[in-house]
């Protein structure tokens, strides 16, 4: 049996910290939300979702807030149809 790629061990990773909180979460930031509206609505601290987002960051190799929703659309943990734009 072959050994999983690099890029396969990187997703299972992702795939196992990217579920819940943290979909909400990347759902608001690829609406424009602010960090203080994301707290308001998930009910955590600015520090944990500032912490959650960098998390996200990190895990799909992303630079910034922008490249992380662009990661997360490529990937397929978003939608287009998931984002509220209508605001």
């Amino acid at each position: 049996m072959a050994a999983p790629t690099v890029g396969a061990l990187v997703w299972q990773r992702a795939m196992s910290h990217i579920n819940g909180t943290y979909l909400d979460i990347l759902r608001l930031v690829a609406e424009g939300r602010s960090t203080l509206y994301i707290c308001q609505r998930v009910g955590y601290c600015k520090e944990t979702v500032n912490r959650r987002i960098r998390k996200m960051i990190d895990l799909l190799w992303a630079v910034d807030r922008t490249s992380l929703v662009v990661r997360a659309l490529q990937d397929g943990y978003l939608s287009l149809d998931q984002i509220d734009v209508k605001r």
